[in-house]
């Protein structure tokens, strides 16, 4: 009986042993564990960085470019351009006081519609380069 508690008591050292070994090596494990998502969390902040800072350099750059583009010439409304037609017919008539009436009328027409045609191109170009900053 003596022997089997003998056996019993090496029996619990060593279990209590590899208990602490065990447990020393789960220590170990979760300590290397952390550090390797830690450096894997710090790895994929400055990737998400890296292209985040890339992404507003090409949005900036497309902003800038987006902002040289020239207003395309106007399309003036068939009335502007018959009444152009009529201002060359009456140079070419000699009817000069009509004329210089008609031309005055086409320039105020003219300049108003060219204004609206700015208008309308800078807010629809607003418009897509919203929507492009949107993405």
């Amino acid at each position: 009986m003596l022997e089997n508690l003998g056996i019993i008591e090496k029996n619990q050292i060593e279990f209590n042993e590899l208990k602490i070994y065990n447990d020393d090596m789960l220590l170990e494990f979760n300590l290397e564990w952390d550090n390797i998502i830690t450096n894997l969390t710090q790895s994929s902040k400055k990737i998400e960085e890296d292209l985040l800072a890339q992404h507003i350099r090409e949005r900036d750059k497309l902003g800038i470019e987006i902002d040289k583009i020239q207003v395309p010439k106007a399309k003036l409304s068939s009335d502007t351009l018959n009444k152009k037609v009529q201002l060359r017919l009456l140079i070419k008539g000699k009817r000069y006081a009509e004329a210089r009436h008609l031309k005055e009328v086409i320039e105020e027409k003219e300049a108003a519609e060219i204004e609206a045609w700015n208008i309308k191109f800078r807010e629809q170009l607003a418009l897509k380069k919203e929507l492009l900053l949107k993405k």
